[in-house]
């Protein structure tokens, strides 16, 4: 449940008014950690969202920027990790949301968590 509200954000929020949209997904391995890009060019996101984000000031009722939230928070719990999840408007519309989580390659590598938490 990581990739899969980023895509659906993007097509929800980001081609709104558009007709048909573009997103792609990038995935690369830079020195020890795995670094996963989801990017769109639908209307992108806000810069008072994405601030909201950073300084996760929501306000309870609100739908905004929910699923980016659990999103980082999944990912900051699984790993033990800050700031997993970053978040960029591109200049020429469109939004950028970028994972940085430990690259892991042996299961004795993963986290220590109980298996009912994952």
């Amino acid at each position: 449940m990581i990739l899969q509200p980023l895509v659906e954000n993007a097509i929800i929020h980001g081609f709104k008014e558009k007709e048909c949209g573009e997103i792609k997904i990038n995935a690369k391995k830079i020195q020890d950690q795995a670094v996963i890009e989801v990017v769109d060019n639908g209307q992108g996101i806000a810069i008072e969202t994405i601030e909201n984000l950073k300084n996760s000031s929501f306000e309870k009722n609100k739908t905004t920027g929910i699923g980016l939230s659990n999103i980082a928070k999944r990912l900051s719990f699984f790993y033990n990790i800050q700031n997993p999840l970053s978040i960029e408007a591109n200049t020429q519309g469109g939004t950028k949301v970028t994972i940085k989580v430990p690259f892991i390659t042996e299961i004795s590598q993963l986290p220590k968590q109980e298996v009912d938490t994952i």
